[in-house]
């Protein structure tokens, strides 16, 4: 989701008046919208929920519902926040509805963390946002993430 205020805007527009757009219902805005946001949902659920059997397609139906809900969320959305923290306070309380199925040990040492360390470490890792846009995303401080990641990187290392 840190690189939806890059993607959604053209050299003419800026995040803001793409998300204004999309929000009227305008559909090439929408279109713009859901092209910039998708890629950070998809990984974000990816992440979080992990693969059944050989297939992401569980964590990819919550992506899609995510999409969705943002996309009906937008017309009532306060401009007091990020599109990202928006995005992403939608994707974790729908990942949170969904059902985890990860067959991996690597994803189930993952799903085992407390739920402010395994958020941080998919934000930070699996995202790859930076301290600041974690924090942003979480209502947090960038020196909470690192410490909260360092706790999380410290209790894998040692499971």
């Amino acid at each position: 989701m840190e690189t939806a205020e890059k993607l959604c805007v053209q050299p003419s527009e800026t995040c803001a008046a793409v998300v204004a757009e999309a929000a009227t219902g305008n559909p090439a805005a929408l279109e713009r919208l859901i092209a910039a946001i998708r890629p950070s949902v998809v990984r974000y659920c990816r992440a979080r929920i992990g693969k059944h059997g050989d297939s992401f397609a569980p964590a990819d139906e919550v992506a899609q519902e995510v999409c969705i809900s943002v996309l009906t969320a937008l017309p009532t959305r306060r401009d007091d926040g990020s599109l990202r923290a928006f995005v992403y306070e939608i994707a974790f309380q729908r990942v949170g509805e969904a059902r985890p199925g990860t067959d991996d040990q690597l994803g189930a040492v993952i799903h085992a963390l407390p739920e402010i360390e395994r958020e941080v470490i998919v934000l930070r890792v699996a995202l790859g946002m930076s301290a600041e846009h974690a924090a942003e995303a979480m209502g947090s401080t960038a020196a909470a993430v690192r410490r909260i990641q360092q706790r999380a990187l410290a209790s894998l290392r040692g499971a």
